[in-house]
C-alpha cells in the first residue's frame, strides 16, 4: 500500500484525539445522569461522530472524481468557428491515477468505521452501582443482527461488486485535442476529448475498500457482543443498546459500500461517454482528411456532449435513494425500549430472558 501523505496522517490523529475527547465527556457526564438517558448520549454521540468523520473522507462523487479527472483539462470548446482553415489533431496523455489519495479516500472511511464504535465501547458510562447477580446466559452474535440489518448490508455490498465489475471491465479512453490554423498564430477554435485512464486501476482499491468496511463491521459487531453489560440497565435495554450500536454501524457501512459501487459505475458511464464522443470526433477529423467534409463544417462535428451529466446524475439519484433508506429504516423499536417507553415491548433473544454475560 502506498504511504500516506503527511498531512492526511496529522488530520486523521487530530480527528481521533477529537472523537476521543467528545466521547470520554459523555462517559464523564454520565454518572450525574440515569443509566438509559446516559445510554441514549453515548449512542447518539457515537452514531454523529461516525456519520461526521465518514462524511469528511467519503461519498460518492470523490469516489468517482478520483477516476474520473485525470488533469486532461476536461470537455473544453474555445473561441468560434472560421470559414476555412487547416485542422490538426493532437493526442492527449492520460493522467495516471493518484494511488496514495485514492488508498486514503477509500480505506479511511473503513477506519473511522471502526475506530469510533470502538473508541465509545472504551468510553462507555462506567458501572457506579453493585453488579448484577442473575443468571448469565450465553448471548450469541445473531441477537444483535435482525434481519432488517442483513438487508441493507447485503444490497450495499452487491451494488459495490457490481461497481467493481464494471471498473474492471472498462478500458481506458485516449483523449485528443482538435485546433483549426488560419496561420501559424491564429487558432480560432480547439476542442479537448479528455481521456481517462483504465478502469482496472481503480478497481482493485474499490475491491479493497469494500473488503475494509465488511471487516469494519465484523469487528463492531465482535466489539459491542464482547463489551461488559452496563451497570442500571435491564437486560432489554442492554440488549437493545447493543443493538443500536451495531445498526448505526451497519447503516454507514451500507452507505459506504453503495457509494462505492455508484463511483464504479458513474466512472464506467462517464467512460462510454467519453469514448463515443471522442470516436465521433476522430471520424470527423478522419472524414475532413478524405476531403468529405468542409473544414468550415469541422466545428459542428468537433462539439463535445455535456461533460458527466449521465454520470453525475447517476451520482444524484443513487446517492438520494441511500440516503432516504438508511433515514427510514431505523431500530424503532430498540430506541423505545432504551427510552423505556411503557409499551410492554420487550427484546429478544437470551438477554431479555435471564440476563448477558460480560
Amino acid at each position: 500500500m502506498p504511504a500516506l501523505p503527511l498531512e492526511v496522517v496529522w488530520t486523521s490523529s487530530a480527528l481521533v484525539l477529537l472523537v476521543l475527547a467528545i466521547l470520554y465527556w459523555f462517559g464523564r457526564r454520565a454518572r450525574w445522569t440515569a443509566a438509559p438517558l446516559a445510554a441514549r448520549g453515548h449512542l447518539t454521540a457515537t452514531a454523529v461522530l461516525t456519520l461526521v468523520a465518514t462524511a469528511v473522507w467519503a461519498g460518492p462523487t470523490p469516489f468517482a472524481a478520483l477516476w474520473v479527472t485525470d488533469g486532461a483539462g476536461g470537455w473544453v470548446r474555445a473561441g468560434g468557428g472560421a470559414p476555412s482553415g487547416h485542422w490538426s489533431r493532437e493526442t492527449l496523455e492520460t493522467a495516471p491515477v493518484d494511488a496514495p489519495l485514492l488508498a486514503a479516500a477509500i480505506l479511511l472511511p473503513a477506519l473511522w468505521l471502526l475506530l469510533i464504535p470502538a473508541l465509545g465501547q472504551v468510553t462507555w458510562p462506567p458501572a457506579t452501582g453493585p453488579r448484577r447477580s442473575a443468571a448469565l446466559i450465553a448471548r450469541r452474535w445473531q441477537s444483535l443482527v435482525p434481519p432488517r440489518l442483513l438487508l441493507l448490508v447485503a444490497p450495499g455490498a452487491i451494488l459495490a461488486l457490481a461497481g467493481v465489475a464494471a471498473a474492471a471491465a472498462t478500458p481506458g479512453v485516449q483523449g485528443a485535442e482538435y485546433r483549426q490554423h488560419l496561420s501559424e498564430q491564429a487558432t480560432p477554435f480547439s476542442a479537448r476529448f479528455a481521456g481517462m485512464p483504465a478502469g482496472s486501476a481503480v478497481a482493485p482499491w474499490y475491491a479493497a475498500g469494500a473488503a475494509a468496511v465488511l471487516l469494519a463491521l465484523c469487528a463492531v459487531l465482535a466489539i459491542c457482543h464482547r463489551r461488559r453489560a452496563l451497570s442500571g440497565l435491564d437486560p432489554a435495554q442492554d440488549l437493545a443498546a447493543r443493538r443500536i450500536a451495531v445498526d448505526h454501524a451497519c447503516r454507514i457501512g451500507a452507505a459506504l459500500l453503495a457509494w462505492i459501487g455508484l463511483a464504479g459505475l458513474a466512472g464506467a458511464l462517464e467512460a462510454h461517454e467519453r469514448r463515443q464522443a471522442a470516436q465521433e470526433a476522430a471520424a470527423a477529423y478522419s472524414a475532413w482528411e478524405a476531403g468529405r467534409i468542409p473544414a468550415a463544417e469541422m466545428a459542428g462535428w468537433l462539439t463535445p456532449v455535456a461533460n458527466g451529466a449521465p454520470a453525475e446524475m447517476l451520482l444524484l439519484v443513487g446517492s438520494t435513494v441511500v440516503g432516504v433508506l438508511l433515514v427510514l429504516v431505523r431500530p424503532a423499536r430498540e430506541q423505545r425500549i432504551l427510552r423505556g417507553a411503557a409499551d410492554g415491548t420487550r427484546a429478544d433473544g437470551p438477554a431479555a430472558r435471564g440476563g448477558a454475560r460480560d
